[in-house]
C-alpha cells in the first residue's frame, strides 16, 4: 500500500501487511500486527495503482469496506446515493454519504477496480477488475 506523508511532498510510505514480509528493506511498523513499512522517495517509484473494493446488494452497486475487528464476516457498504439510502434504510454517515454493515453473505457479487493513482502508470499487464465473488 502506498500512503502520503503528512508534510513531505518527496517521499512516500510504502506498506505490507502479513505474517512474514518479503521485502528485507522493509521494517515493522509500531503500528498495526504485521505490518512492515519502508519510506521510500517518490520519484523512485515507476508505477502504482490503487484498488476500491465493490459490491452489489440488493440491485445496486456500493463501495465495499472491512469492519475492523470483525470476526464474523461483516463489511460496511456505502453509497452517496441518496435515493438507494432511501430505500435501503441506510445511515447517513456523513454529508451525502449513506450506509451499514451487512454480513459479506449478503453482497451477490464483489469485486476489486484497480485504478491509477499519483499520475504513475500502472503496472503492465495488471487487470482492472478482478472478481473476488461472482
Amino acid at each position: 500500500m502506498l500512503s502520503d506523508i503528512r508534510d513531505d511532498d518527496d517521499n512516500v510510505l510504502l506498506s505490507y501487511v502479513g505474517d512474514d514480509c518479503p521485502f528485507s528493506d522493509f521494517t515493522k511498523s509500531k503500528h498495526g500486527i504485521n505490518r512492515y513499512v519502508l519510506i521510500v522517495e517518490q520519484k523512485n517509484i515507476n508505477n502504482a495503482y490503487k484498488v476500491r473494493t465493490m459490491g452489489k446488494y440488493r440491485g445496486y452497486i456500493f463501495s465495499v469496506f472491512s469492519v475492523e475487528g470483525s470476526s464474523t464476516g461483516m463489511v460496511f457498504i456505502g453509497t452517496s446515493n441518496k435515493d438507494v439510502s432511501t430505500e435501503l434504510n441506510l445511515l447517513e454517515i456523513n454529508r451525502n454519504w449513506y450506509g451499514n454493515n451487512i454480513n459479506e453473505s449478503e453482497l451477490d457479487l464483489i469485486w476489486e477496480e484497480r485504478i491509477p493513482t499519483r499520475g504513475l502508470p500502472m503496472p503492465g499487464g495488471l487487470e482492472t477488475k478482478v472478481f473476488l465473488k461472482k
